[in-house]
């Protein structure tokens, strides 16, 4: 599991939210081909070769990026076959 840095004193960097991407593109198997796009100092998450905001929040700031990606993991961990389904007879 990676580690979340502590939201209050950390500082974001590109590189973070390259490796954040790339661990999103490994839970996913690649199926979405998440990519960083960026312009006018603020960043988004694509996906399909930038032809569809992948979190519907258009351009953001690295750190507010961060945290949605991070979000978006938690919850495809928790509700994949290993997480919530596994944990629950239906």
């Amino acid at each position: 599991m990676d580690k979340i840095k502590d939201k209050k004193t950390m500082r974001i960097s590109i590189k973070d939210l390259e490796n954040k991407i790339d661990y999103l593109n490994r839970i996913t198997d690649n199926k979405f081909d998440f990519t960083l796009e960026s312009a006018y100092g603020a960043y988004k998450l694509a996906s399909f070769d930038g032809s569809i905001d992948a979190l519907s929040c258009g351009l953001v700031s690295k750190k507010e990026l961060y945290w949605n990606i991070c979000s978006m993991v938690i919850g495809l961990r928790d509700y994949s076959k290993e997480g919530y389904y596994a944990r629950t007879k239906v």
